[in-house]
């Protein structure tokens, strides 16, 4: 076995030498990050915005999809009727959010988006600004709002215009295999996506998209017992995976008597937003207030038998 000469020993002596003073280099680094990052946190360099976005009183996720259906009492497709989205936006971080921008798309096609020339807006009192555009193939309302401290919520109740209800029924001609005419009743539902967005200083671009869906009806449990089954069937089909949706009640404020017709003016709120859900085996609706009170069941196969 060799033996280790001199200088042999005193190239193992150095690199150990080296290495503890690798370990000491890290660590006064690591030292030096932390020492830094609580400078930073006590500078208050780390704060920031955090925006919330709320249906109704209800929590919602950017980049996630929303049903919601709306029940007028008096709906009528000869009268205009006028309500709006019942949403909040709120800054629950500690630092203000300059620079807000929130923006409402609707299908130009249906034409809901109100002009600002129909809107008495008073933006001197608000600090908010509302700008109506078509981008075809939508019409946009654009909010601008100078800023949102931390601990403040915003209320964006945007007014859009229901010309028509969402669900109906038409007769359609056609054939039978052996060529007799026959006359067959189709019913029909579709719902108005739209999408709101909303943007900041220093805030990545928050999305939100929305099909709104109008119904005829007298309570909430009509509303629910006339939509809810279709929506069982998509979760059972697995065509859709959401286990709930939401209603909105409408209280009416007023009807306006013009000379093209009637406007039904309703305000949509947070204590006239309710969230449904499904129990597991998706056959009850429970039906929750914004304060979190399970306020109703409605139970689906009285909607069969009926």
């Amino acid at each position: 076995m060799n033996k280790m000469n001199n200088a042999d020993k005193f190239n193992i002596g150095l690199g150990i030498v080296n290495i503890i003073m690798l370990f000491i280099t890290i660590i006064i680094s690591i030292k030096a990050i932390k020492s830094n990052e609580l400078i930073a946190m006590k500078s208050g360099s780390y704060d920031k915005g955090i925006i919330k976005m709320s249906l109704g009183g209800f929590l919602i996720k950017s980049d996630s999809e929303y049903d919601i259906y709306y029940g007028f009492e008096n709906f009528s497709d000869s009268i205009l009727h006028l309500t709006n989205y019942p949403l909040g936006i709120h800054n629950t971080g500690k630092k203000t959010i300059d620079n807000v921008r929130v923006y409402f798309q609707y299908p130009h096609f249906m034409k809901m988006a109100m002009e600002d020339t129909l809107l008495l807006f008073n933006d001197k009192l608000t600090n908010i600004e509302r700008i109506f555009q078509t981008v075809e193939p939508y019409d946009q309302i654009l909010y601008r709002i100078n800023s949102i401290d931390p601990g403040f919520s915003i209320g964006i109740s945007d007014i859009f215009a229901v010309k028509e209800s969402s669900t109906g029924s038409v007769n359609v001609d056609a054939k039978t295999a052996d060529n007799y005419d026959v006359s067959v009743l189709v019913n029909y539902e579709y719902a108005f996506k739209t999408q709101v967005t909303f943007t900041g200083k220093d805030i990545e671009a928050l999305r939100y998209y929305f099909n709104l869906n109008f119904q005829k009806v007298s309570s909430i449990e009509e509303l629910i017992l006339k939509v809810a089954p279709n929506i069982r069937e998509s979760i059972l089909s697995q065509k859709s995976n959401r286990n709930y949706f939401f209603i909105v009640m409408p209280t009416i404020r007023e009807d306006i008597k013009t000379d093209l017709g009637v406007i039904n003016m309703t305000e949509s709120k947070g204590d006239n937003t309710f969230l449904c859900e499904f129990d597991n085996a998706i056959e009850t609706i429970h039906v929750i207030n914004q304060s979190g009170e399970d306020i109703k069941q409605v139970n689906l196969d009285k909607g069969r038998r009926e």
